[in-house]
């Protein structure tokens, strides 16, 4: 059955290939148009290549050998707004808009979601698909031209870039980007401009674009976001029915799913990732953790300590070192290339970070043998040609947080501080902050919330609660702006709602905070209930008599004033707080989480004080 797959996929794309690069270019028979004609073999070849590539994956349980996507892919439906769209035809999500953000949670299959669909073009579009790994931009100056171009180069594209132009201005091709969360914090801004004239430039072309959720994509106005749907009872069961794995073992897990477990532990059994976690460590513990973080320590000791169930014997170590001493050298491993924004490694840069570790703890093993272990024996790495990378992102964020757990006091303020300043995005994307907070949020609350919400609330302090609600703007905002331009948008029906404010760089990183800390302290103090806020009508005049825009600006209808001048006018700063209603909630929330905080800090203080007296008596 499996080979009859293979066997199937690989006679639909070599049907294909040569339809789809022949309509696209018009092929001449006699060749006189030389350029087409070199054009059209360019891309068979590194669609040729492509498909080999991306028709093959490692996975936690597959990580020896790449195994064929289709094999065990399940195609899960997509949400936008509000209505499910099945993703098993192409055209079903490509009638939705020429630009798309596909985002999902870490687990939620998004790389295999757009491979699968990559493969689907073969058979369902008469265009040429392209897939580019965003994540190739890090540590290069390339232009993201250039990484497409670089793209297709490695894949047997022998053309210059040139031909790539004149290629993408037909208007006949499917940009698949993977991974916009796995740009570094310092490019993301210019990929992000890039990609958006690459849209308006070629714009007969489909983009679309997988990542993380993420606030950072409230401004991508040209492009659609949809959210992949978590997989449904009939779905998990069908993809552990896909695994090739011990009979036995599937079938009683299947059982308990029809049961209970699927209900009882929906955030997990919908999840891909987290159900393969889950099938991994139901045979060794009775119950599922009820926390994520608790079912990675489970998911390692079954991984550290398993048997293989597809080959029926116990995988040999190449190191010596226990489970615990296997997990320090593995913590240190995470966090350092965490720091260093490192996802893929080169043989001599995993040895760096094995050898760094090693220096920490002083133990004594062969760094090559545990390079060895990681990907052979507890299959937390996997091997690709001569990179290698965690099975998943999340676990390397997981051991990320046990690392910062266990560090002193000064160490794990520097180096959470650090992450807040350099890499913000993390709070709301991957699974450091929630780990921490799960496993002991008093580490969060000790060594970085109180000394960020000191410093709010001390910069914010003003005599009336009108004026600390616009300091708290100013804070988030540098600026709003009167922008015709908006006039376009869905839900802009008048000039009067064509009012965006500005973000600075200091409040995006406390918005991304604040909604963690609503998201998290909601679950245990009661929070004041979010009110509708609805836009307020403004006199839009006295935005246009105050403006502080350029000729340029004003050409393209737009009216900049800053939040500093707009508080010295009295129009200007009821304007802004007409307009900002809805971040006296969010105040009043973080005005309640603080007294929280310093509640919980003084009561550990306090506690551990009583000890001491104990002890000393």
């Amino acid at each position: 059955m499996d080979a009859e797959v293979i066997k199937v996929g690989v006679e639909i794309f070599e049907r294909n290939i040569e339809r789809i690069v022949t309509g696209v270019f018009k092929l001449s028979r006699d060749g006189l148009n030389r350029g087409e004609v070199n054009s059209g073999k360019a891309f068979q070849e590194y669609l040729t290549n492509a498909y080999s590539k991306y028709s093959k994956v490692k996975t936690l349980l597959y990580n020896k050998e790449a195994e064929f996507l289709k094999k065990f892919y399940i195609s899960q439906s997509l949400c936008f707004k509000e209505n499910v769209i099945a993703s098993d035809r192409i055209d079903n999500i490509l009638r939705i808009g020429k630009c798309l953000l596909i985002t999902g949670a870490g687990g939620m299959g998004k790389t295999s979601f757009l491979k699968n669909m990559f493969l689907n073009v073969f058979s369902e579009s008469d265009r040429i698909p392209l897939f580019v790994e965003l994540r190739d931009i890090n540590g290069t100056e390339m232009s993201l031209l250039d990484t497409i171009y670089k793209s297709l180069f490695k894949l047997g594209f022998n053309l210059t870039q040139d031909y790539l132009h004149r290629a993408l201005e037909l208007g006949k091709f499917i940009l698949f980007f993977d991974g916009f969360d796995e740009v570094d914090l310092n490019k993301r801004d210019k990929m992000k401009s890039e990609l958006i004239d690459l849209t308006d430039l070629y714009n007969e072309n489909y983009y679309i674009v997988s990542s993380r959720k993420s606030t950072e994509f409230s401004g991508w106005t040209n492009f659609r976001e949809l959210d992949i749907n978590g997989l449904t009872l009939a779905q998990a069961k069908m993809m552990i029915e896909k695994l090739e794995y011990d009979k036995q073992t599937k079938e009683a897990f299947l059982i308990a799913l029809d049961e209970n477990l699927y209900e009882d532990h929906l955030s997990f059994a919908s999840n891909p990732l987290l159900l393969t976690i889950m099938f991994l460590t139901y045979n060794q513990y009775a119950e599922i953790p009820e926390k994520k973080y608790e079912f990675y320590e489970a998911a390692f000791e079954v991984l550290y300590s398993k048997h293989d169930a597809t080959k029926g014997f116990k995988r040999e170590k190449y190191t010596n070192l226990s489970s615990t001493e296997f997990k320090k050298i593995l913590n240190y491993v995470s966090l350092s290339s965490y720091l260093d924004n490192a996802i893929e490694f080169n043989s001599t840069t995993l040895i760096e970070y094995i050898s760094f570790a090693k220096n920490i703890e002083e133990l004594t093993f062969d760094e090559d043998g545990y390079k060895e272990d990681l990907v052979k024996s507890v299959c937390i790495f996997i091997e690709e040609g001569f990179s290698y990378k965690y099975s998943h992102r999340s676990f390397q964020e997981y051991f990320t947080a046990k690392c910062i757990a266990s560090l002193d006091d000064d160490s794990r303020m520097g180096i959470l501080e650090k992450i807040f300043e350099e890499k913000p995005h993390s709070i709301e994307q991957d699974m450091v902050f929630v780990t921490l907070f799960d496993m002991n949020r008093a580490i969060l609350e000790r060594s970085l919330f109180i000394k960020l919400l000191d410093n709010l609330f001390s910069r914010i302090e003003a005599p009336t609660k009108e004026e600390k609600l616009y300091n708290f703007n100013q804070l988030h905002f540098s600026s709003f702006e009167l922008d015709y331009g908006l006039m376009d948008e869905e839900g802009v029906e008048d000039e009067s709602n064509a009012i965006a404010f500005s973000f600075t760089v200091e409040g995006l990183k406390y918005r991304m905070l604040f909604d963690f800390l609503i998201n998290n302290y909601s679950k245990i103090i009661k929070l004041p209930e979010k009110g509708e806020y609805h836009r307020e009508a403004v006199d839009v005049s006295i935005i246009k008599q105050y403006h502080e825009s350029t000729e340029e600006e004003i050409q393209m209808g737009c009216f900049k004033v800053t939040l500093d001048t707009a508080k010295s006018i009295p129009e200007l700063f009821e304007i802004v707080l007409r307009r900002s209603r809805h971040l006296s909630w969010q105040l009043e929330c973080i005005e309640q989480i603080y007294e929280k905080i310093k509640s919980s800090i003084e009561n550990s203080k306090s506690l551990r004080n009583l000890l001491l007296e104990k002890k000393n008596k």
